[in-house]
């Protein structure tokens, strides 16, 4: 079920959404799944969890037969401290893991998630 490395590009003044395609005859339902975002892979504090069940600011993943979709809001992007300098993009790491009917947790996708800053508010 390992996919590959996949940079996330989520600039913060906007929400983010993705969408992943199994093939034709793959079904996730009744899968769990759960998205983290740290500084660094292995940091020990993550900014924000998404997993199928809403978090706080409406982040989610959303699963439908063979199609996983995650939506990051905006305020959940905004946890994110600014690069430094200012106009540098925030460079940090994340992954995304799903629970299958057994219970076994696998490893999908990560990557480089990677803030520009953004101009409008």
């Amino acid at each position: 079920m390992t996919c590959c490395s996949v940079d996330i590009n989520a600039p913060r003044n906007a929400d983010y959404q993705a969408s992943y395609a199994f093939p034709v005859d793959y079904s996730l339902s009744g899968f769990g799944a759960r998205l983290q975002v740290r500084d660094t892979a292995g940091a020990a504090t993550a900014y924000f969890t998404v997993t199928t069940t809403a978090n706080a600011n409406l982040s989610a993943f959303v699963i439908t037969g063979r199609y996983l979709v995650l939506t990051i809001r905006k305020e959940d992007l905004q946890l994110i401290p600014e690069a430094t300098p200012i106009y540098d993009d925030a460079v940090l790491a994340y992954d995304i893991v799903l629970t299958d009917l057994d219970g076994i947790e696998h490893y999908f996708l990560g990557g480089a998630f990677i803030v520009p800053a953004g101009v409008t508010e």
